[in-house]
Parts: structure tokens; C-alpha cells; sequence
């Protein structure tokens, strides 16, 4: 029986390859040079840092225009049919709340563009 010989080479081998020296910097573009990219092109984890919960709970509070409600998520970052992200809010009434109910008056998908959806709990 033959043996087989596997050649490993360290991955950091060739990361450094064409890595730039320890004090070097690099710019993404050249000089004058704007770069845009397209927001279905942008990797989900980078989409939740552009839209946040906190710009979500702004979106609705401008939408349903009721000082009375207080709007709470579990911070995931969802995605429809047609790919674009939301967050799934509830809506309480803080008057029910603090008469002793949940005070769970609705749910709403809040989208980027502050497109707010009624919707069902998720």
C-alpha cells in the first residue's frame, strides 16, 4: 500500500502574502473617488448597524402619533419575501399597563425605509 503524502501550509502563510506591512495604510478608493453600494448588496450584520431598533421605535412613534404607546422588540433583524429588513415592534398602551394589564395593543413591522406595517406577533 502507497502511502499519501498531504502538504499542509499554514493559512497565515498566505494571508501574508499580500498583506500590507504592519504600519502601512490603504485607501478602499483612490483619492476623489466616491464608492456607493447598493443596500441589497450590503451583508445583513452590516444592515442591522445602518438600522437599528432604536430608528425603528422612531419610525413607529412618528407614524402611529400616540403618546401613549410604548413600543418594545427582541431586537432581530428580520427579512421578507422580497428582501428587505425589518423589525417586528409591539405596541403597549402605558394607560393599560399601569391599570394592570399587558396593555399589548398591536404588532407592527417597521421596514429601513420607515415603511410601518400592521402585522401579526412573531
Amino acid at each position: 500500500m502507497k502511502k499519501k503524502w498531504l502538504a499542509v501550509v499554514p493559512a497565515v502563510t498566505v494571508a501574508l502574502v499580500g498583506a500590507p506591512h504592519f504600519n502601512q495604510t490603504v485607501d478602499a478608493a483612490p483619492e476623489n473617488e466616491s464608492v456607493q453600494q447598493a443596500e441589497s448588496e450590503i451583508p445583513a450584520g452590516y444592515q442591522a448597524e445602518l438600522f437599528t431598533v432604536e430608528t425603528a421605535v422612531a419610525y413607529a412613534e412618528k407614524a402611529l402619533d400616540n403618546d401613549d404607546l410604548v413600543f418594545s422588540s427582541n431586537g432581530e433583524l428580520h427579512r421578507d419575501s422580497d428582501g428587505k429588513v425589518f423589525y417586528s415592534l409591539k405596541a403597549q398602551s402605558q394607560d393599560l399597563i399601569d391599570n394592570g394589564g399587558t396593555g399589548t395593543v398591536g404588532f407592527y413591522d417597521v421596514y429601513q425605509n420607515g415603511d410601518v406595517v400592521e402585522s401579526k406577533p412573531r
